[in-house]
């Protein structure tokens, strides 16, 4: 053998050993390397990959176990077509009103970018395989129910939440297998039709803000019919700028009936008094910018996704934000009323319960808390207070105390039961509506109408009083023993007895709170007060570092 044939041997064998690990790179020393790293997050789950955290530290070892560690997203030394397909979903993550960064994009872009031009290194490219999955996995687990736990930011959601029962690492694998990606996380989304429109909202919000956003309109005297000068024609390209107003070319410094219109409008979907009047209040909310109205949607798209996609056919959800219960059958509102909820230090809890039974002409029995703080203080004062309430005193026996033999400065008082009669000055007006529950919470008439006609009604002390309650109880008993609305009417025009009808079929009841939602009977977005001040815990921790998953 002479050297010339020696030196084409030793070309050959040359260019074999660079062939074989370019197409066994994948199959072999990318896998070894997966499974070292998937190995280290079972023994660090703090463990870091180019300086990203790893969320997914049950779901993904478990995805790449099931797979015998094989790549994912990685074809040879190239992104697979579902690769891309991840990013370009991860990048537009702000349309779930989620962070877009939460998900490795930075890093993902950056190593993308150092593959297409080949100077990636083996380490990295795995790590790129790693975070690609992570985020997934966790974005994920994010649209299903919510990035943030909600009973770390507000201890009294206990809202039914969302049954979405779906192991992720093997939903990733057959979303893999399928080659559907993108489909399968928008797949994931809340059904409920407030998380659909406010994402519409949310689009339509960040077009405005890239042209330019709202303006504002300048502070000063209240702006109302027939009245003309600058600020009117600030508070029209307010309103024209959000839809509330078509563009009019002439007489734009005058508050003429179009303008006045868009007011009442614009006051209505803000939960402000509708008078037609650009006031303090309106003029505020007017000038709410519009990064803070997104920041605003953002948090309500996560209540939605918090909250069960199944409500039930028929329910009653009650806003605390909006004051307001409704009715829904079949996803239409039948029954529509305001509705007065707890004081801002007295709040009304966010849970799910079943209604099950209505009490027309109803005692009081005075829970004590109410008797602490409200009733003892005013009966030290004056005894005769209990008599002018029509209130009992009632000792353990089920005996009806006389109040002149009860020492009113000793503790034991509280001991006592405290029980209004039924009348139309009790307490709880006319009739009931109970779903037991352990926070002592149900809906009820109220004697004190006139508090009703406040736009901003958080004057309860837990409990939901609501408007036309005999004409609720009636919807609610719709086909069940003649209880019409005359019927209901005649057994309490005299309120002495109680009188208990229970439900043929539990109706569910949701008790929820949302600053921003679809109104199911306007078909419009809604901006409301946070008249619990809770946005801003839930916003806060939706810019915070996820939680493992």
């Amino acid at each position: 053998m002479n050297n010339i044939t020696m030196i084409y041997i030793g070309i050959a064998i040359a260019l074999l050993s660079i062939a074989k690990p370019a197409n066994a790179f994948i199959s072999s020393d990318i896998e070894e390397r997966i499974r070292q790293k998937v190995e280290l997050i079972d023994t660090n789950p703090k463990i870091k990959f180019d300086n990203e955290a790893i969320f997914a530290t049950y779901y993904l070892p478990q995805f790449y176990i099931n797979r015998s560690f094989q790549t994912a997203w990685l074809e040879k030394r190239s992104l697979k077509p579902s690769s891309i397909r991840l990013i370009d979903f991860i990048t537009m993550a702000d349309r779930e009103g989620l962070n877009p960064r939460d998900y490795h994009l930075d890093k993902i872009n950056a190593m993308k970018m150092s593959l297409e031009k080949g100077t990636i290194s083996s380490d990295e490219l795995v790590n790129l395989e790693l975070l690609l999955t992570d985020a997934y996995l966790t974005l994920a687990a994010h649209i299903i129910a919510g990035k943030v736990n909600p009973e770390n930011v507000t201890p009294e959601w206990k809202a039914q939440k969302r049954n979405v029962e779906i192991k992720l690492d093997n939903y990733l694998a057959e979303a893999i297998h399928n080659n559907k990606v993108a489909e399968s996380l928008t797949s994931l989304a809340p059904k409920f039709k407030s998380y659909e429109r406010l994402k519409a909202k949310l689009k339509s919000l960040y077009a405005l803000k890239a042209a330019g956003g709202w303006p504002t309109v300048m502070s000063g005297e209240k702006l109302e019919d027939g009245m003309r000068n600058d600020r009117v024609r600030m508070l029209r390209e307010r309103l024209e700028s959000d839809s509330y107003l078509d563009v009019n070319v002439d007489n734009r410094d005058f508050f003429d009936a179009k303008l006045k219109s868009a007011v009442i409008e614009f006051q209505r979907d803000h939960g402000l008094l509708d008078d037609g009047i650009a006031g303090v209040a309106t003029v505020a909310a007017l000038n709410v910018s519009i990064d803070n109205r997104i920041d605003q949607i953002k948090v309500n798209m996560e209540r939605c996704r918090w909250l069960s996609d199944d409500l039930g056919e028929k329910h009653l959800l009650i806003n605390i934000a909006a004051f307001e219960l409704n009715l829904i059958e079949n996803g239409n509102v039948t029954f529509n009323a305001k509705a007065i909820v707890g004081r801002t230090y007295r709040k009304t809890p966010v849970f799910s319960g079943s209604l099950s039974y209505i009490v027309l002409n109803p005692y009081w029995t005075i829970p004590s808390g109410i008797l602490k703080n409200d009733i003892l203080p005013e009966v030290r004062k004056n005894v005769g207070y209990l008599a002018k309430k029509n209130i009992k005193v009632i000792d353990g026996k089920g005996n009806v105390v006389n109040p002149s033999s009860v020492d009113w400065q000793s503790p034991s008082a509280a001991s006592y039961m405290f029980r209004q009669d039924p009348g139309k000055d009790n307490a709880l007006g006319l009739v009931k509506f109970m779903f037991p529950n352990s926070y002592s919470v149900y809906i009820h008439d109220t004697p004190s109408k006139e508090l009703f006609e406040s736009s901003e009604r958080a004057f309860s002390s837990g409990c939901i009083r609501v408007q036309k309650p005999l004409e609720l109880a009636s919807f609610l008993l719709i086909g069940q023993d003649d209880w019409t609305l005359d019927k209901i009417l005649g057994s309490t025009a005299n309120p002495k007895t109680p009188e208990t009808i229970y439900l043929t079929k539990p109706v569910p009841v949701h008790i929820v709170y949302f600053t921003s939602y679809y109104d199911l009977k306007t078909g419009k977005i809604r901006f409301l007060k946070d008249v619990y001040d809770r946005d801003k815990a839930v916003s806060d921790s939706l810019k915070s570092v996820p939680a493992k998953i």
